[in-house]
């Protein structure tokens, strides 16, 4: 099947939101912010600033501080805070899919910022509504956003801006197959990012001209910018960037046929996304992967993995997704041969395709409808149809298309290496003026000192006259000293008069120190007796402590006693896992397997058995009675008289290994002087498998085994007996299954079945245990497991695990 080229932009336009860089460090904030706890501007400066650098950290704080932003802004009347904490949330609900209350909010921006007449952050408004109107493939409106936004950063000189509103536009262009116009956009964007040394520009202009080289079939040259932006993308840490190039990537290794290697890349791209919580992203990966099923030829997981994307998609209201989703269900119901199926919905991805105006991806749902017309022999609409197909691949990909564009990629390495050469002579041209600037510097200096010495000279010569002329001065001055002397003889005896009453004042200061002085030994007797309260206490203290020293020893000899019954428990539980079989049996012996084993305690009353003896394969899933230490020692028993009569005397048939065991625990149970009880021993499950004859034996002490055949799952129940004392006793049964390939076999305790939880604290039950596991057997025994764990925890959730759980599924 040939893909649709489109998935690449599902989640493109991520890059293209306006995210301006803050200066100061995210820790050094919000330390300013702890500081600053006054709800006035500079607490709503500080709390957008952080707001805006938690986009890829903590969308859940930064929605937190955006609002406690606008809030106070409201309140304080602050315009300027209120507009960018609308933008913000803009941006915010942008990244969180909500895209009708993200218009919303850029709206409310920019009423604020035209009053405020800051034309940067319009822009940035009208921006980022046309990336959304062309997510939501309304591209006409898309480009009268980008248009207004372009128009802006040209009037203020916002260069990043108008690079920002070049490559929109040749996106838009790229939707509707206009390669031609679509590269031109994207180098003119890529010129101003190099320029302006943007790596996170260049980087986004890389991947997009990879997407335009992918579409006109040139891999190698797709690949190449692909890699080239993923590098840019891991040392910026911009982890929606990253996944997409990994994407990217993915789908060029998927055309070459390296299914492995395009899973794997779109495995971690989906990881990436899931992390960060990027629908768009996810339903992109779901949509490829499916792809990759597909050409590897397993339909059901592709079908699984394309509803997985289509629900996402119809969620986001994302139409070209939607399209795209539709065109692939359609194409794998086509190769179901059922034709009414397929012919439903490619017709309903045609009629969105032609909506949008996407002429590429008309192109091939036109191809493919005359290959199912064809199919159905109706060859009037099979012939209508590739007429249609013929005419659209002609106009996107004649011979005068691909030559123009190969002549821009050169015309723009023709400008670039010409722009190196005129910034390598301006850099001779700067070195050459620097020279003859210091030439004039040195003779201009020379000049100066030449100039400086005569009017040194000169200032010499005046200085002279200058120094009779103040000696003159300097007679008369001495006349004005002397008569100052006389005055100041005057103005000294007012002073003395003035010292006479600060004396006075000073007495009256010595009076009011003996006062304080009498209020100082008051407060020396009360000090007395706050001291003697302070012995009192501190004595008190002496017999609290003697009395804690007493329960802290009683406290250590608990906690030693605890310790080695601890350590006791955990010898026991060493030496259980020591007697249990090596699992190397069942990698040896089976397709896939997995043992899914979950003691209540620290030790087990559950346990499993295997050996193999010539072509026999035995294994056992038992339930002792109890849990904890007692259904441990009970266990052990079990193994231990497994290995006797399996391995010593040679009895492989399962009934007459569960008759003998029966036997020798209960005598097992007298010799220890104890009557054996009706509660005493064990339920069991054992197989037996011939890989010879192909046949499986089975007998089961109250426990079952269940086969998977088929999408079908069949019950074959043991004998309503324990191994133990029971009042009807009677010969256990022998059960003989002729087994296939891909077969699978389950034995379990009823430690899962039992296990309280849910809404209503109920029981799990065996008809849901056989519901999960018919809707899990297509999944490999690795994930089976791993589900039945998870859905065992959250049935479980905060209540207790009341019962060891064992659960052995192998697949034959």
């Amino acid at each position: 099947m040939k893909k649709l080229i489109t998935l690449f932009l599902i989640s493109n336009v991520i890059f293209f939101l306006n995210l301006r860089s803050q200066n100061a460090t995210f820790d050094s904030l919000e330390n300013l912010l702890q500081k600053n706890k006054i709800k006035n501007k500079n607490r709503v400066i500080l709390l957008n600033k952080i707001a805006n650098k938690l986009f890829r950290i903590d969308k859940k704080k930064l929605l937190k501080y955006v609002k406690e932003a606008e809030e106070i802004s409201k309140k304080i009347d602050f315009q300027e805070g209120e507009a960018e904490s609308f933008y913000i949330l803009g941006k915010y609900n942008y990244f969180t899919s909500n895209y009708d209350k993200a218009i919303e909010y850029y709206k409310k921006s920019i009423e604020l910022n035209k009053i405020l007449e800051n034309k940067t952050r319009i822009s940035a408004c009208f921006n980022n509504i046309g990336i959304i109107f062309n997510n939501k493939g309304d591209y006409e409106r898309a480009i009268e956003f980008y248009k207004k936004s372009l128009n802006i950063d040209k009037e203020i000189g916002d260069e990043k801006g108008v690079s920002m509103s070049f490559n929109n536009i040749g996106l838009i262009y790229w939707r509707h197959s206009n390669y031609k116009k679509a590269l031109k956009y994207y180098q003119k964007s890529l010129k101003i990012r190099e320029k302006l040394k943007d790596k996170n520009g260049i980087s986004r202009c890389l991947n997009n001209i990879g997407l335009i080289y992918n579409s006109q079939k040139n891999h190698e040259k797709a690949l190449e910018c692909f890699e080239k932006s993923l590098k840019m993308k891991d040392k910026i840490n911009d982890k929606d960037g990253y996944a997409l190039c990994l994407n990217n990537i993915a789908l060029i290794y998927q055309t070459q046929k390296k299914y492995k290697k395009a899973l794997e890349y779109y495995k971690k791209s989906l990881k990436i996304n899931e992390e960060i919580n990027n629908k768009k992203g996810i339903a992109m990966c779901f949509n490829n992967i499916a792809l990759s099923y597909y050409d590897k030829e397993e339909n059901e997981k592709s079908m699984e993995y394309h509803y997985k994307s289509l629900r996402i998609k119809e969620k986001l209201d994302d139409k070209n997704g939607i399209s795209t989703s539709y065109f692939n269900i359609g194409v794998i119901y086509c190769d179901k041969n059922n034709y009414k199926k397929s012919l439903n919905f490619i017709l309903k991805s045609l009629k969105i395709s032609k909506e949008l105006g996407h002429l590429d991806e008309q192109r091939k749902i036109h191809r493919y409808l005359a290959n199912i017309y064809s199919k159905i022999k109706n060859y009037k609409k099979a012939f209508e149809n590739y007429k249609v197909f013929k005419n659209l691949n002609d106009s996107i990909f004649n011979e005068k298309n691909v030559k123009e564009m190969t002549g821009l990629e050169y015309k723009y390495k023709h400008e670039k290496e010409k722009e190196i050469i005129k910034i390598e002579q301006e850099k001779k041209n700067t070195i050459y003026s620097k020279e003859i600037k210091h030439q004039k510097t040195v003779r201009n200096f020379f000049i100066i000192g030449m100039i400086l010495t005569i009017i040194m000279v000169l200032l010499i010569f005046y200085s002279f006259l200058e120094k009779r002329k103040a000696n003159r001065i300097l007679f008369e001055q001495k006349k004005k000293i002397t008569e100052m002397n006389t005055e100041l003889n005057q103005t000294n005896e007012e002073l003395n008069t003035t010292l006479e009453t600060i004396k006075e004042q000073k007495e009256k200061i010595t009076e009011n120190n003996e006062e304080l002085n009498q209020m100082n030994e008051e407060l020396n007797t009360t000090l007395e007796t706050i001291n003697e309260q302070k012995e009192k206490i501190e004595e008190s203290n002496y017999e609290l402590n003697a009395t804690l020293l007493t329960v802290n020893k009683q406290k250590e000899k608990i906690e030693e006693s605890h310790k080695q019954i601890r350590n006791s428990i955990n010898y026991a539980s060493r030496i259980q896992n020591a007697i249990m079989p090596n699992l190397d049996l069942f990698e040896d012996n089976f397709l896939d397997y997995f043992i899914m084993f979950k003691p209540r305690d620290v030790v087990s009353g559950d346990f499993y058995w295997a050996k193999k003896i010539n072509e026999f394969f035995i294994f056992v899933a038992a339930d002792c009675t109890g849990h904890g230490v007692p259904g441990a020692f009970v266990s052990m028993l079990g193994i231990s008289l497994l290995n006797e009569i399996v391995m010593k005397e040679k009895i492989i048939k399962p009934n007459e290994v569960l008759d003998l065991l029966r036997d020798e625990i209960k005598n097992s149970f007298k010799t220890k002087g104890k009557k054996i009880g009706t509660k005493d021993g064990m339920d069991l499950a054992m197989c037996v498998i011939n890989t010879k004859t192909n046949e499986l034996q089975f007998s089961g002490a109250n426990n079952p085994l269940y086969l998977i055949r088929n999408k079908e799952l069949i019950e074959f129940k043991g004998d309503k007996q324990p191994i133990g004392a029971y009042r009807k006793e009677k010969k256990f049964t022998n059960q003989i299954i002729k087994f296939k390939k891909n077969d699978l076999f389950y034995v379990f305790s009823d430690g899962y079945i039992d296990q309280f939880g849910g809404e209503k604290g109920r029981k799990f039950m065996k008809k849901k245990f056989k519901k999960l596991i018919l809707k899990i057997q297509n999944k490999n025994m690795k994930e089976q497991r791993q589900i039945l764990n998870e859905v065992f925890e959250n049935w479980k959730g905060d209540l207790k695990q009341i019962d060891d759980t064992l659960v052995i599924g192998v697949k034959i």
